[in-house]
């Protein structure tokens, strides 16, 4: 049976296939934004590549020209993974032909992919991802990104690279920068395009409105860096808003050693009802009398702290 993939704006020729609006998909048409953003990942020998939503392999025909170790291509619309399986983009830097194989079919747990091989036949050894047929260095494994075991696929040396769906972005964001206050190996590194308002978010400062509850996280776990923003042109279709690169390098630890599940309660707390001060906001959480022993004044608001008064503050609740 087909699937009915909802047609919003025609593709390039090149692409041969339709961006599903529900996948949150566009694609990057543009070939010096797509340098930028590889470049930014920085020398990749002896490296595990991951990349995160690598559709129609846009990004990832000017990525396989590069000294990896191990790339492993993470996409959850089954059209995208027959061609990525196909390989055929590997060599003649398109989508036509052959590698246009099995679009718009609904995928099933038993269907045959290229080379006769079944789900149920996966290489176990490759945690259920299968390598590409045109390089073996590849492995495309076919799972939504909020879903994967990242225990698994990140080892050291490892970077995550990915033009992340608007939709689903700031979670996977999430996942990945806590994994090494669960005591996990995190990427070295990550370079992700996202809406701009969700980069400005992740890089804020404190004292305006931006700074909320993804940059606290994000910061206390990771150097952040705003890389170059990218215009809607770049894309097909064209996003009705402005995207931005970002670098992320996790940390060995949280800053200040604060734990991530204390931090949480604090920032749920006081960011879910920012306009109040801190002494309403953290009822029940922090009294007022513990936020002036901490030399933190009641009347603030949530975005007036730092990073420091947030790890202060989660030192206060007790039961984490």
């Amino acid at each position: 049976m087909k699937k009915q993939v909802k047609k919003w704006e025609k593709p390039a020729p090149s692409y041969g296939v339709w961006a599903d609006k529900s996948l949150g998909q566009h694609f990057l048409k543009d070939s010096r934004v797509i340098s930028r953003i590889i470049e930014a990942l920085g020398p990749l020998a002896g490296k595990t590549v991951i990349e995160i939503g690598p559709g129609p392999a846009v990004l990832t025909k000017q990525l396989i020209l590069k000294d990896f170790n191990k790339l492993v291509l993470l996409e959850k619309d089954p059209r995208m993974v027959a061609i990525l399986q196909n390989g055929t983009w590997v060599s003649d830097g398109g989508l036509t032909g052959e590698a246009q194989v099995n679009l718009g079919l609904e995928a099933d747990t038993g269907a045959v992919r290229d080379g006769g091989e079944t789900e149920g036949e996966r290489d176990e050894a490759c945690g259920g991802a299968i390598p590409c047929s045109a390089d073996p260095r590849v492995l495309v494994l076919e799972a939504d990104a909020l879903d994967v075991d990242w225990t698994h696929w990140i080892v050291p040396q490892t970077v995550v690279i990915g033009n992340l769906p608007y939709n689903v972005g700031t979670e996977i964001v999430a996942q990945l920068v806590t994994l090494a206050a669960a005591g996990h190996v995190p990427p070295e590194h990550m370079v992700f395009m996202l809406q701009k308002e969700v980069v400005d978010r992740i890089c804020a400062k404190p004292g305006g409105k931006t700074w909320g509850r993804l940059g606290v996280l994000c910061q206390m776990t990771c150097d952040v860096e705003d890389l170059f923003d990218v215009a809607p042109g770049c894309f097909i279709p064209a996003p009705k808003v402005v995207s931005s690169v970002v670098r992320l390098t996790p940390l060995p630890a949280p800053r200040f050693g604060v734990s991530l599940k204390a931090l949480d309660v604090v920032l749920r707390a006081a960011f879910g009802q920012r306009r109040k001060m801190l002494r309403a906001s953290l009822k029940g959480v922090v009294s007022e009398e513990a936020l002036l022993s901490a030399g933190i004044e009641p009347t603030l608001r949530a975005e007036a702290l730092g990073l420091e008064d947030w790890a202060v503050l989660a030192g206060l609740v007790r039961s984490y």
